[in-house]
């Protein structure tokens, strides 16, 4: 069953089109297409849509007052009280329906905020009620985006822009902490003990701050306490000479003058020369017992 039963002559299609659109839009369901199906006749067709409409907009113009099938079907509405006229054409109503007020839709331009439109939408509204209007079709592409997209963009290219600021910030504080962390250079070598040259390559010798330390034994850890200090008279002048031809050995009084140290102060000793922080508890002790 359709809302509105539109009548109108052939030559005015083009119109017809328009005021059914609009009325789509506004929520009703408009027979206007006027399709046989195969096995009707036209006129069982007509009958079949005038018994089920809730109303007939009649479009007057000098073609369709000249139709007889939209006058017959005009008399139809007007029987069952239930006719709504339109002007496309400034023209007087054929006689018997010039009593009924009909919305001008002379010079209309499609528009549904048109006052002869608004107006013919009133008289159906009165027949029919009011419908839920019908939201019209995205005028674009960018339309067709939901809201919730197009507030969502902006805030997806600022977090992007925020990691890219966060991995270049970290790259820099990486780079940096990097550089800091590396082993200071070792230069000097403690007085008393000749040290073997190191091969290309290699850091250099213990800064001149704490060359009072004598040297470990080859293959131990300077920094474990558990390892004792290397004894007078070792052959480690013997391979540092073997190594270094162009050092001088010292004489080996001045070895044996070197007192042996704790394995605290080597330790410390160890720490200042790659440079690490001491406590003032370790400052203290270096002071008493590590000075010379």
């Amino acid at each position: 069953m359709a809302d509105i039963f539109l009548s109108y002559a052939t030559e005015d299609r083009a119109t017809a089109s328009q005021v059914a659109c609009r009325l789509e839009a506004r929520g009703f369901t408009v027979w206007w297409d006027r399709k046989i199906a195969a096995g009707m006749t036209w006129r069982q067709v007509i009958e079949n849509a005038l018994n089920d409409m809730g109303c007939m907009v009649v479009l007057w113009s000098q073609n369709s007052i000249a139709s007889a099938w939209v006058s017959e079907e005009a008399e139809e509405g007007r029987t069952r009280a239930r006719l709504v006229p339109a002007l496309l054409e400034p023209v007087a109503p054929p006689l018997g329906f010039r009593g009924i007020q009909a919305a001008d839709l002379v010079g209309w331009d499609g528009s549904p905020d048109a006052p002869g439109f608004r107006h013919l939408v009133a008289g159906v509204e009165a027949l029919l009620g009011p419908r839920c209007a019908t939201p019209p079709p995205p005028a674009g592409p960018t339309s067709a985006l939901p809201a919730a997209g197009r507030t969502q963009r902006p805030l997806l290219l600022a977090s992007a822009g925020l990691l890219v600021v966060l991995a270049v910030t970290g790259a820099l504080v990486w780079q940096r902490h990097g550089a800091g962390e590396t082993t200071p250079a070792r230069t000097g070598t403690p007085p008393g003990i000749t040290q073997a040259a190191p091969p290309p390559g290699s850091p250099s010798s213990p800064p001149a701050a704490v060359t009072a330390m004598p040297a470990p034994l080859s293959g131990t850890s300077p920094s474990r306490p558990d390892v004792p200090a290397p004894a007078p008279g070792t052959d480690k002048v013997a391979n540092a000479s073997a190594t270094s031809p162009a050092r001088a050995v010292p004489p080996p009084a001045r070895a044996t003058a070197q007192p042996v140290r704790p394995a605290r102060c080597r330790d410390l000793l160890e720490r200042q020369g790659l440079g690490d922080p001491l406590t003032a508890d370790d400052r203290a002790y270096f002071q008493k017992e590590c000075r010379p």
